[in-house]
């Protein structure tokens, strides 16, 4: 038997449909569960993290994985703390975190950066990869 891709585009359509319309039990799980939700860590979320002091390494020779504990809970930890405190779900710091993080402390370009008032510059970090350690 064969199927055509035009049918095959169709069915995963209608699929994705179904579940995003409001008559699916998939949407009320998701949306009352969502706030539930942390920010994922990458590279980007964790560079911002660091940079900008909201946590620090404790040891200069250390090297950590930023998907492992101990640094993947504690950034969650920071980021939650953070998003209780304004009323919003850990998940909606992801995108302004990210954007942070990506255009700015990639390149250390603090001038234009929307928090440079009130982070605490640590530049002695390196994020390489998944890992970070001291420069």
């Amino acid at each position: 038997m064969k199927i055509s891709s035009r049918r095959c585009a169709r069915a995963s359509i209608n699929v994705k449909q179904d579940r995003a319309t409001s008559s699916s039990p998939f949407f009320y799980v998701a949306r009352a569960r969502a706030n539930e939700l942390d920010i994922p860590i990458d590279i980007q979320v964790a560079r911002f993290t660091f940079l900008t002091g909201c946590l620090k390494l404790s040891k200069r020779n250390e090297v950590a994985c930023i998907h492992e504990p101990p640094v993947q809970p504690a950034i969650e930890d920071v980021w939650r703390n953070v998003a209780t405190s304004l009323g919003i779900a850990p998940w909606q710091l992801d995108e302004p975190i990210w954007i942070v993080g990506s255009k700015l402390c990639t390149w250390k370009n603090c001038a234009p950066c929307p928090v440079k008032d009130l982070r605490d510059k640590n530049f002695d970090i390196k994020i390489q990869g998944n890992k970070i350690y001291w420069e």
